[in-house]
């Protein structure tokens, strides 16, 4: 990305009634667009909301079309304000369990660089992000058998994050190339103590004969018009079927 480009306000107030400044429906208020800066002083966007609690953007990015395609990978030490419902409030430190609600369960987050970079890559966590938080609660609200009651129907319990290339590359769990050690398998292999481990050996080298693993994967990688790089978000959720409503029971 270049740089970002504002939105003209009338595309902001699009099919807009009202807009406010928080997507919780218990704490925000109405705002203005054309009153309010685009950015705050760290060069953040300052947000807005629809009446549903989602985010209307306020500008949008500008891409170099010449600049080489890359996988987008998470910003591991910032990712646990992912989570978090109120970011502006939210201090890091070292502790990998916060609690958020006395109700909730600590939040664990497992996280896993890539490309040796240590604070870039993927991630699994307990707990879903707090933007999906207002519209669970209102699905909650909606569908219940008894509206009376203040139920949990629908529960986030979990979600990961990862580049979606990684599962471009290959087709099953642990099947890229360039993690299996064959070439120090073809190394090691030139002086075997038994047959069986000369077959081992013939099939490594075999494999090697259509070039070096490092060599495949930049192949792969090459073909633009068919690999995804977009970073996949994954949230699992679970539902009390039998405190929806009875109509919405059926599956459909």
């Amino acid at each position: 990305m270049e740089e970002w480009a504002p939105r003209d306000i009338a595309d902001v107030m699009d099919g807009q009634e009202e807009i406010y400044d928080s997507y919780d429906l218990d704490e925000r208020t109405q705002v203005h667009p054309e009153d309010l800066d685009l950015t705050d002083e760290t060069g953040h966007e300052i947000n807005i909301y629809d009446c549903d609690g989602y985010r209307i953007p306020r500008r949008y990015p500008l891409h170099d079309p010449d600049q080489e395609p890359c996988g987008l990978l998470a910003d591991l030490s910032t990712i646990r304000a992912l989570f978090h419902r109120n970011i502006d409030d939210y201090e890091d430190d070292d502790d990998s369990v916060i609690n958020f609600d006395e109700d909730d369960e600590p939040l664990l987050v497992n996280v896993y660089p890539q490309a040796f970079t240590r604070q870039l890559g993927h991630f699994q966590a307990n707990n879903i992000p707090a933007a999906f938080h207002p519209l669970v609660k209102r699905l909650n609200q909606t569908l219940a058998a008894d509206k009376e009651e203040t139920q949990t129907i629908i529960r986030g319990v979990a979600c990961q994050g990862y580049n979606h290339v990684q599962h471009c590359l290959t087709e099953r769990a642990g099947g890229l190339d360039v993690v299996h050690g064959q070439m120090t398998a073809a190394l090691a292999g030139v002086i075997p103590t038994s047959p069986k481990a000369r077959r081992a050996f013939e099939k490594v080298k075999e494999s090697l004969r259509g070039g070096l693993p490092h060599a495949r994967l930049q192949r792969k990688l090459g073909r633009r018009d068919v690999l995804s790089r977009a970073l996949r978000l994954e949230p699992v959720f679970v539902i009390d079927v039998q405190s929806l409503e009875a109509r919405y029971q059926c599956g459909r």
